[in-house]
């Protein structure tokens, strides 16, 4: 069915690799190893993009139009119940009605993964929302971007509710000091910095505090986890060539699977001006990066 659905296949020592075009045609690959394993499993999803869109959102669109609300309803739920993630056939099927940002709750309605952690460039304020944030735009009654950004957020730490999906903000709230020689923190440094230990460091902090039986502050995970890793995450050649990168090594290191969807075009329209990459270049230099930390 990997075939089928050109999906590669590598394997860097003990580690089995994925490699496909779309983002969505990660479900296979997810669904094989959670067959496998047979118990909780997250994925860890470094992206430009949250792919966080409703399962099936563009197939129900096209094939539901003039029939209500109640049919789209009802079309998502047969849809959903078609997948059992036991059979490939029916998560190939499924692959082939969605788009390339409707994997994540797909995954999660199907029991494919029971949550998602996603660091992703588009998120700019922590998801779910914290508790203290939903009582003070309740009591202000304001928008909650124009309120995000004309007084700020509450201070650390928060507390959250339960979820599903974890979304930590792109941007540093404070400075953290001079991360590996860069002094500003203007987008296009921090663009250049995602893969460096400040940087994750301060991911895994906050999604420590969103679902502190999951994550530690570390980036160490109680459960069993699929990194996941959209070649678009990298806009630059300085992104993915970190001066101090331990934290992602050990998430390499200890993930069950690591499936990669190479999104070529959103790597082209993404990158910065004058940047000499596509991503066939940002594939090997992963694999190296993969390969380093596999070997020690």
């Amino acid at each position: 069915m990997l075939k089928q659905a050109n999906i590669d296949r590598l394997i860097i020592g003990d580690k089995h690799i994925f490699v496909f075009e779309h983002h969505h045609f990660a479900l296979l690959p997810w669904a094989e190893i959670k067959c496998k394993i047979n118990e909780e499993l997250v994925v860890i999803s470094l992206d430009h993009h949250t792919d966080t869109h409703s399962p099936f959102l563009s197939f129900v669109y096209n094939n539901s139009k003039n029939k209500g609300e109640q049919k789209e309803k009802e079309l998502v739920k047969s849809l959903i119940k078609a997948i059992d993630y036991r059979d490939q056939n029916t998560v190939y099927n499924a692959i082939m009605k969605l788009k390339h940002d409707e994997h994540i709750y797909t995954a999660i309605e199907t029991k494919i993964i029971n949550k998602a952690f996603i660091i992703s460039h588009d998120n700019y304020s922590d998801e779910p929302q914290s508790l203290e944030e939903a009582k003070r735009l309740s009591l202000h009654k304001t928008d909650p971007i124009k309120f995000f950004f004309r007084e700020g957020i509450a201070s650390r730490p928060r507390t959250y509710p339960f979820a599903t999906v974890y979304m930590p903000p792109y941007e540093p709230e404070t400075e953290l000091s001079i991360m590996n020689g860069f002094s500003t923190f203007s987008n296009l440094d921090i663009d250049n910095i995602v893969l460096e230990d400040d940087f994750l460091f301060d991911k895994f902090k906050i999604l420590n505090e969103m679902c502190p039986a999951v994550v530690s502050d570390k980036g160490t995970f109680s459960v069993k986890y699929i990194l996941d890793i959209d070649l678009d995450y990298f806009h630059s050649n300085l992104s993915i060539e970190p001066k101090s990168c331990s934290v992602f090594y050990n998430l390499i290191r200890n993930a069950e699977i690591i499936t990669i969807a190479k999104e070529s075009v959103c790597v082209d329209l993404l990158k910065h001006n004058n940047e000499d990459i596509n991503s066939g270049a940002l594939l090997e230099k992963l694999f190296s990066h993969i390969r380093k930390a596999l070997e020690n």
